[in-house]
């Protein structure tokens, strides 16, 4: 009776995992004992359990499962399981013959987990006495066995990990001759040349990246400062347009507007000749550089035109004359000067002017 029991395993491994209640036999009591069986993507916990295989009664798996305070059964299908449990399910209700066991490993390769295999034709032989049983399944096994070798060697190259690549390149070459063909080999070494390749580019890129992210960072570190002195005078000039009759106040404002903006033209400036050849810097370099030549022209004509009205004609003469020496040809500069040497002869103090103290 057990060897047709045994026989009708036989057969239903060899056609496909799926498992018919004749099929299944008691479970071996010298292999059971507690272990961990986990399930497929998507069937129960994530985790799996631990317990261990009671009975089994076609499909169903009863398992013996401890808690604290003692112990519970459950049952599960054997569809749910992971591949390696539910080898390990088939192993513990498999018929200790080697045809058993040949099939067992047959299963194994159905399950797509070669080691189990492995150790399943191991038994096969070891119980016939004969070291070559099984051989058609043994070259199956280090067929797949290899074939994950490939899936991984293809994977480290791709995540630029050429060492490990290289590890199992050797481990294919060395052990594996017999199933992987020496074009497949060539394959590989030639896809690991180009990975070599291609990871010796990853690492200037990366180091290129670190160095111009360092740049950048040192050159923002220089250019937020003028930035801000930059947005303070803009404002300084707003509200000194704004002061209506607080005409100290506005000149003080434009004053403090008038040092902030130099100060920002000069450091641009130098920025300008630091980073003249970085594409992505000066174009923030030269827009900080127009923005506050074309506010300082503002300012210190509303600073001039204050104090010609005033009467510090020196003084305003000498915020005209900075903005003719960068652009000399001006309109509104060489128009405030007109207007400022026209209001110091009418006030009669000629060129020289008075200066704000003395008005």
């Amino acid at each position: 009776m057990r060897h047709l029991l045994a026989a009708g395993l036989a057969s239903a491994l060899l056609a496909c995992p799926q498992i018919s209640a004749q099929d299944l036999l008691p479970v071996n009591p010298e292999k059971n004992s507690v272990r961990t069986y986990v399930f497929k993507e998507g069937s129960g916990d994530a985790e799996g359990f631990r317990g261990k295989i009671k009975r089994v009664n076609g499909k169903d798996v009863y398992f013996t499962v401890p808690v604290d305070s003692g112990s519970i059964e459950r049952q599960h299908n054997i569809d749910e399981f992971a591949p390696a449990s539910a080898f390990r399910i088939m192993q513990e209700v498999t018929p200790q013959t080697p045809q058993d066991q040949l099939q067992l490993a047959q299963y194994g390769l159905d399950m797509k987990v070669p080691i189990q295999s492995k150790y399943a034709l191991r038994e096969a032989r070891k119980l016939s006495g004969d070291p070559k049983f099984g051989a058609e399944v043994e070259r199956r096994i280090r067929g797949l066995a290899a074939a994950e070798l490939q899936d991984e060697f293809n994977t480290q190259v791709a995540e630029s990990h050429i060492s490990k690549a290289k590890s199992v390149l050797s481990k294919l070459e060395r052990s594996y001759s017999d199933v992987v063909s020496s074009n497949q080999i060539n394959q590989m070494r030639a896809s690991l040349e180009s990975g070599q390749a291609q990871h010796a580019k990853d690492k200037v890129a990366a180091r290129a990246a670190e160095a111009s992210s360092r740049e950048a960072k040192a050159f923002h570190r220089e250019l937020e400062p003028l930035r801000n002195r930059l947005d303070r005078a803009q404002e300084d000039v707003k509200r000194g347009l704004n002061a209506g009759s607080s005409i100290g106040q506005a000149l003080n404002r434009f004053k403090r507007a008038n040092r902030d903006l130099e100060f920002v033209v000069e450091g641009s400036e130098k920025l300008q000749k630091k980073y003249g050849n970085e594409a992505s810097f000066i174009s923030d370099i030269n827009y900080v550089h127009k923005t506050a030549l074309t506010s300082l022209t503002d300012s210190l004509l509303h600073s001039a035109s204050i104090m010609t009205t005033r009467g510090a004609f020196n003084d305003a003469l000498g915020n005209v004359n900075k903005i003719l020496a960068r652009d000399p040809k001006n309109t509104r500069a060489l128009s405030m000067r007109g207007r400022i040497e026209v209001a110091a002869n009418d006030d009669g103090w000629g060129y020289g002017g008075r200066v704000m103290g003395n008005r």
